[in-house]
């Protein structure tokens, strides 16, 4: 059996890192898995590009339409996709081959509805890994307050709330054709995930298994090799992580996760060892940082093995996003046996058992999550026992065999 996994990118962004990683481990498992891509940055030859400009047309035609159909609004324009262009995709010689397609994240102009329609007319078994929310929306990749995907969408936040019937509407119906004629099997990565699915109108009767995200979890060891000068890091001090692509993202709430620090520094004086806080990630706004208390170094930008590393030396890893739909940092920092701490805002549930191997705050009140950070590292959990219970739920080989028994099943 062939399969091909399509995905804009194979090495840019959270979706396509654990696309290409889960398709190496499937072909580690003796299946012929093959990903095709727009953007190509890794030198696998299991990898191939899909014709340049025929895609670079359909993301520039898409994003004008969506730009001029929000009224010239440019602050969410990367929030909205609608697939109805695409690059040809049908026309690629792996996709022609496959028997079985994996969609993943194959928006901006890579993979169309139409494109959809064709795979299912060509004899394809359809499988379709959800990242995020967009399968079950009219455009949005997350819907935050907004409930009308659970009807018809419209009235759409990202174009205005200008009209009944806008963008948002027309591409659910689109999507909903797209549903009842062609049979897809969803891949939510996340039991929250499955739920938004659940109360979603395009996809209340949808095929959904939730299989989590594969991470290389035996590449992270709980004892560093480097030591903190050679990372940057302070020479002392008990280390919360907090990363992202961007930490200053809107969506990632660096102004709680620096509240949450600012209580922390206030209950600190009997630890034998002080706190201190390591950002990793892009900074876009420099003073986003001027109101921490508590001492801290930005890293920046930092590469996967150099974050295993940090990660090794952390105490605990902190996200306090608004959504995440399966938080790869909070994986990877109990891979490396840090403790994680969280709001409850998605996925968090499948990665941690509260109050055994991390917390789940229920509130985004800056003085609760401290005191759960406190706990973190005035008692970590022990470091083996968070590495065990990483693999034990998101392993690249065992969720591969997960995947390769569905992707087999009849």
């Amino acid at each position: 059996m062939k399969v091909v996994f399509l995905c804009t990118n194979d090495r840019t962004g959270g979706a396509a890192i654990v696309t290409y990683r889960l398709m190496e481990a499937i072909a580690d498992t003796g299946m012929d898995a093959r990903m095709v891509v727009a953007h190509k940055r890794s030198s696998s030859p299991r990898v191939a590009t899909v014709g340049r400009w025929r895609y670079r047309l359909a993301f520039l035609a898409e994003r004008l339409e969506i730009f001029l159909r929000s009224g010239l609004r440019r602050g969410d324009l990367w929030k909205a996709d609608t697939a109805r262009l695409g690059c040809g995709i049908t026309r690629h010689p792996w996709v022609r081959e496959a028997d079985v397609v994996v969609l993943s994240w194959v928006n901006q102009g890579l993979v169309s509805i139409s494109d959809i329609r064709k795979l299912h007319l060509m004899g394809k078994r359809i499988f379709w890994t959800m990242h995020d929310m967009w399968c079950c929306t009219g455009i949005c990749h997350h819907s935050e307050d907004c409930t009308r995907f659970e009807n018809d969408c419209g009235l759409c936040p990202l174009l205005g709330k200008k009209y009944q019937q806008d963008l948002s509407t027309s591409t659910h119906r689109r999507k909903a054709d797209l549903y009842a004629a062609v049979p897809v099997t969803f891949i939510p990565v996340s039991n929250w995930l499955a739920g938004q699915c659940r109360k979603s109108s395009l996809m209340r009767k949808a095929k959904t298994v939730v299989i989590p995200n594969a991470l290389p979890i035996d590449k992270f060891d709980t004892t560093p090799t480097s030591s903190r000068s050679e990372l940057g890091l302070p020479e002392k001090g008990r280390i919360i992580v907090f990363a992202a692509a961007r930490i200053d993202d809107p969506i990632k709430n660096l102004p709680l996760a620096v509240a949450t620090l600012n209580n922390l520094k206030e209950m600190h004086d009997d630890l034998e060892e002080a706190p201190v806080a390591v950002f990793c990630g892009v900074m876009k706004n420099p003073a986003a940082l001027d109101g921490l208390k508590l001492p801290y170094v930005h890293l920046g930008t930092v590469d996967s093995a150099t974050m295993g590393q940090i990660f090794a030396h952390a105490t605990a890893v902190l996200s306090t996003s608004v959504r995440e739909t399966l938080p790869g940092t909070l994986i990877e920092g109990m891979a490396a046996g840090a403790t994680p701490v969280t709001t409850g805002h998605g996925g968090q549930a499948d990665i941690i058992d509260h109050d055994r191997d991390g917390y789940i705050c229920a509130e985004d009140d800056p003085a609760i999550i401290a005191s759960y950070l406190y706990k973190a590292i005035s008692k970590p959990f022990p470091r083996k026992a968070q590495h065990a219970a990483a693999a034990r739920r998101f392993s690249a080989g065992e969720i591969a065999l997960r995947m390769k028994n569905l992707l087999a099943s009849v």
